[in-house]
């Protein structure tokens, strides 16, 4: 095995690779041997089929795949042992390809594309500021939040007349304009109005305060103004459509309405666990916590947001872009069309620039992710699920249970440890750069973080 390497520049490296019959001809005799020992032919005994036979029939194939395997093998080993930080993965030269006669040639020249991952250099100062927003808690936001738990735990109740936010259920039947029968009209019962969805003000009108078994004259596109909701309703496909009359008498046969669950001792413990809430200032303390803990999250996310625009713009990484679309489109074959790669390109590589930031600043500050932590943060992502469903009350045996069912999936595993390394990375930045404390309001928070957003779509 004999392997050089060519640097075309710091990103671009050529291996060129030399496989010789030293390199295979064991590998393949020993598999040819194996397939003799299991071959049955006409007129040879089971396993006594002539060697010569077996390799004329199966060397060939043989051979191209060995010789493809310990290319890969050689490759892998050759990055390992000089310590290449590569990106994505090998790729066949382009320019120099030779072409082999593999039932005549016995040397075998390959040449091998790497893209390198380029070593920034990193300098960490009080110099680089980036903003740190502290948003307030106010009445407004806690009763939002009082009221998103109670609802958790709501249901809909049948009530007597008829409001702005109720589901009304009864029957449609086909009339004329001043509700006079239809021949051979439209009828359906179990008809739903969702009132919310009512935007006609003279419909509305004619709906609020009614009561069970009223009947209303209404015109059908005005109670039910989604279309396909109106086509479902009345069974019937947009053709058959044209020719329904507009006009339908709703008769009323129930009205619901969606209450939130009561403050008392029973939804305290199904929120918290039994008797851990006692009180009514208890469940606000702990609404608070809760609340807090949301919205340093939606700090931090927006802390990290800003100092990764921060280090990008002051830390050039330059990549071997043309290499990385070509691993790209190989990787992505018939998935992604050339068009498509192009068109996020340029979010990729701002990807990959923040990923060789985080790891340089990750090795230069020891951080490491432990299995511990990859439990933690597993069993954390599925109590807060489980939470919005109302169910933040679950054993934590429970939990751990449903969290190594996650870890068992490879894409979510990688994607933990990520977010770990992430978060360890940005918190270690905390110590290192200055943070620009302010405090902000909910609503101006949310502002900058759809800016943030925009500036994005528009990249």
């Amino acid at each position: 095995m004999n392997i050089s390497q060519e640097n075309r520049d710091d990103l671009n490296v050529v291996l060129n690779v030399e496989i010789t019959p030293e390199d295979y001809e064991e590998r393949v005799t020993k598999i040819l041997r194996d397939y003799r020992k299991n071959a049955r032919l006409d007129g040879f005994r089971p396993g006594k089929v002539p060697f010569g036979l077996i390799k004329k029939m199966y060397g060939t194939p043989v051979l191209v795949d060995e010789v493809n395997k310990i290319l890969n093998e050689s490759v892998t080993e050759y990055i390992r042992n000089n310590k290449l930080n590569v990106l994505g993965e090998p790729l066949p030269n382009e320019e120099k390809k030779d072409e082999f006669d593999w039932e005549k040639d016995t040397t075998f020249r390959f040449y091998v594309d790497l893209g390198l991952a380029p070593d920034p250099e990193i300098n960490l100062t009080k110099r680089i500021k980036v903003p740190y927003y502290k948003i307030k808690i106010d009445d407004e936001i806690l009763q939002q939040t009082i009221d998103s738990y109670l609802s958790q735990l709501g249901q809909m109740t049948s009530v007597e007349e008829v409001g702005e936010e109720d589901m009304l259920e009864g029957t449609l039947t086909e009339t004329g304009e001043n509700g006079e029968p239809v021949d051979n009209g439209i009828h359906v019962d179990n008809a739903v109005i969702n009132m919310p969805a009512v935007k006609d003000e003279k419909t509305k009108k004619a709906l609020l305060g009614k009561k069970k078994g009223d009947k209303v004259l209404l015109e059908i596109a005005h109670a039910l103004p989604d279309e396909e909701e109106r086509l479902n309703t009345l069974k019937v496909s947009k053709e058959e459509m044209e020719n329904v009359k507009p006009h339908f008498l709703f008769e009323i046969k129930d009205i619901r309405r969606f209450q939130k669950a009561e403050e008392n001792q029973e939804t305290y413990d199904k929120m918290f666990g039994k008797d851990v809430v006692k009180t009514h200032e208890e469940f606000v303390e702990k609404i608070k916590e809760s609340l807090q803990y949301q919205l340093d999250g939606e700090s931090n996310s927006k802390y990290q947001t800003d100092v990764r625009k921060k280090l990008l713009s002051l830390i050039e990484i330059p990549l071997p872009e043309e290499f990385l679309k070509r691993w790209l489109l190989a990787a992505n074959k018939d998935k992604f069309t050339p068009e498509q790669i192009d068109k996020e390109f340029d979010l990729f590589l701002e990807d990959l620039r923040w990923q060789i930031i985080r790891d340089k600043i990750a090795a230069m500050a020891e951080i490491q992710v432990t299995q511990e932590e990859i439990k933690e943060y597993a069993m954390a992502v599925t109590r807060e699920q489980f939470r919005q469903y109302g169910l933040g009350y679950l054993p934590d045996e429970q939990i751990a249970q449903y969290a190594e069912d996650i870890l068992k999936k490879e894409d979510e595993y990688n994607r933990i440890v990520s977010a770990i390394l992430n978060n360890k990375v940005f918190d270690y930045l905390k110590s290192q750069i200055k943070l620009d404390e302010k405090e902000i309001s909910r609503e101006k928070f949310y502002k900058l973080v759809e800016e943030d957003k925009k500036e994005k779509e528009k990249k």
